[in-house]
């Protein structure tokens, strides 16, 4: 199944499902009783461990934060923060009210003496906005617990001003609005009522929260949610947030919808829920229901795009990628939930989709400009190196990257920084158009067009190599010019070849992998083609098929420097060996052959004797090889 998208209500950066920690719902100091902040620092650190340690420590360090920031001295600050950890209303001139009120309404938690901690918690409420910037959130987390425990609508309310005063933009230094969410879950029916409890777990995730509701726990009660009686369903499809966990949890594992149908039958389906539903109607051949849940969605972000899928399974292209000029980027809130990992943030571009439709209709170079407007690289590459021609690649590159430009300094780039998964900021447009400059000089040079790929060369290096070989390969190709140099032309052309030959001439995807850096070879993207480009691919590569493959050019550039060499001589000899040592490990018998060859073409050698009495070949000597009794590749 495609993977299913999930948008979280919260904040604009994305919910991680974090890391599995102890659970302290039911811990001696439970929060729903009494909260971190309104203990004495002190006694708690003395008596907590683990994740609450950390909290507290967080909580001073919050408290202190924010009496720099009202203008405090450090040893104000100090006074004040020891003071607090004894449980006592601190004496220190300078502090505004709306800390002196807070700490006072705390010392009356502390004392157990509810009624006189809301009143002081109430009168600074009471200040003028200004005044009680830093405190509004943590007094009305301190109200929550003026009230009985027995008042639960009263409690689950007053925990939710805490969560709407920090979405309003109160300060939350402490990070009081996140375990928030759980503490007014527990108060409408707590852990055993999934209905309340897992939108409320994913809210506290997206706020920021770590300690409770790890990752696998929670994954494991959304699955079981399909499950679930009518009742909770109906209440899970109450809340927006529940809409979309159920529709995902019904989509995902492909279980009867007629239950969940029901359950959104009596409340208003939200997009969200709506785009998950008709993609796993889709996915099981419903197609009417997967239409009518389309239509549901109204203006979500997402329809343009299942549509476009759908008119593409119709055959529809050119109807798919008109939908897909409507679609925008989804952007880095989209989610691809994984069951069994952890989630993924993507950042699906429909150019990137569009390209691939072009590609199936033929029309490469279209095909390109959408891979490059989409940051797309290792589909651009394809059609660059596989799918135009020569010179359709350097029309293409005139059109979109004409000129050398500044490129960012960046790290090395993966497979992944360039735009499958997780698009990286560092594939900047700039860094594209200059790697497909790379890519056409790279292909030119294949094609013995040297002159002509140093002008797509942004580096001076290469550049200078490149013309450095063109005016060899002149020298080597002149009948007049002596034949000594004619062939120490040709040689030093295959050396460039062999040491340069990563810049000069190596393909970006198979066989040499540029695109990874030549470490590995991912599967072979021509497999996903459609026939016609997979044949039309065939033939663009370089003749052999072989990872590096410029060194067996090098090496062929080499032995033709030394038929150049009369027959046995110690240019001659030299050439040979030297081809030879470069395929030594990457193809020994062909080097082999080429040692042994200097034996049997002219046994009466020096060099040749001593090929006939040493198992393999001699050491290079700055690069060259250099064979005994005077024999060697200089002129």
């Amino acid at each position: 199944m495609i993977p299913l998208l999930l948008t979280l209500a919260g904040p604009a950066e994305p919910c991680t499902i974090g890391f599995e920690l102890p659970d302290l719902t039911h811990g001696p100091l439970s929060p729903s009783l009494v909260p971190w902040q309104m203990v004495g620092v002190e006694q708690l650190i003395r008596a907590q461990a683990g994740p609450v340690r950390a909290l507290a420590i967080r909580t001073a360090e919050a408290e202190a934060a924010d009496l720099r920031q009202a203008g405090l001295s450090e040893l104000a600050v100090a006074r004040w923060l020891a003071a607090r950890a004894e449980g006592l209303v601190p004496d220190v001139a300078g502090v505004p009210a709306e800390f002196s009120l807070y700490a006072e309404g705390a010392a009356a938690l502390h004392a157990e003496d509810p009624a006189a901690a809301r009143r002081h918690l109430l009168a600074l409420l009471s200040l003028p906005d200004a005044q009680r910037r830093q405190r509004t959130v943590w007094a009305l987390t301190g109200l929550v617990h003026t009230l009985p425990l027995e008042d639960h609508a009263g409690r689950a309310a007053a925990w939710q001003a805490v969560i709407d005063a920090a979405a309003t933009g109160w300060p939350d230094s402490a990070g009081l609005a996140a375990p928030a969410y759980l503490h007014r879950a527990r108060e409408l029916g707590g852990p055993d009522d999934p209905a309340v409890w897992l939108p409320a777990c994913v809210r506290y995730r997206a706020a920021g929260g770590e300690v409770r509701c790890p990752r696998d726990w929670l994954t494991e009660r959304v699955r079981e949610l399909p499950r679930q009686p009518a009742e909770v369903l109906a209440r899970l499809a109450a809340d927006p947030l529940g809409q979309q966990l159920g529709s995902l949890a019904f989509a995902a594992q492909e279980a009867p919808m007629a239950p969940w149908e029901a359950a959104l039958s009596g409340v208003t389906v939200l997009p969200e829920a709506a785009v998950l539903l008709a993609e796993a109607a889709w996915q099981r051949g419903e197609l009417d229901a997967s239409a009518r849940w389309l239509d549901a969605a109204g203006d979500h972000p997402l329809v343009p795009w299942l549509r476009a899928r759908r008119a593409t399974r119709a055959g529809d292209l050119e109807g798919a990628l008109t939908l897909l000029e409507e679609a925008a980027p989804l952007g880095p809130r989209w989610q691809t939930v994984w069951w069994a990992s952890a989630v993924d943030v993507v950042e699906p571009h429909p150019e990137r989709e569009r390209g691939r439709l072009l590609v199936i209709l033929g029309r490469y170079p279209e095909a390109a400009r959408a891979y490059l407007a989409a940051g797309d690289w290792p589909d651009l590459a394809l059609v660059a190196e596989r799918l135009l021609t020569v010179d359709e690649a350097v029309a293409l590159g005139r059109e979109l990257a004409p000129e050398a430009e500044a490129v960012p300094v960046t790290a090395p780039l993966s497979w992944e920084d360039y735009g499958q998964l997780v698009p990286s900021a560092a594939v900047s447009p700039a860094r594209l158009r200059a790697d497909l400059r790379a890519l056409i000089a790279r292909r030119l040079a294949r094609e013995g067009r040297w002159e002509e790929a140093a002008t797509w060369l942004d580096e001076l290096e290469a550049r200078a190599l490149a013309l450095a070989i063109t005016r060899a390969l002149v020298i080597s190709a002149d009948p007049s010019a002596p034949q000594p140099d004619r062939a120490a032309s040709l040689l030093e052309v295959a050396r460039h070849q062999r040491e340069h030959g990563w810049q000069l001439l190596a393909t970006e995807l198979a066989p040499d992998w540029g695109v990874e850096g030549g470490s590995f070879a991912p599967d072979d993207r021509l497999d996903a083609l459609p026939r016609a480009a997979r044949d039309l691919a065939l033939t663009q590569g370089p003749a052999l098929d072989r990872r590096y493959h410029f060194v067996w050019t090098a090496h062929d550039t080499a032995l033709s420097a030394a038929d150049l060499y009369p027959v046995g001589s110690p240019g001659w000899a030299g050439a040979r060996c030297e081809a030879g040592a470069w395929l030594r490990t990457k193809d020994p018998a062909l080097a082999e052959a080429d040692l042994h060859a200097i034996y049997w073409e002219d046994p009466n050698t020096e060099a040749a004797e001593w090929v006939r009495t040493h198992p393999w070949f001699p050491p290079l000597e700055d690069g060259r090889c250099r064979l005994p009794y005077g024999t060697s590749t200089s002129r």
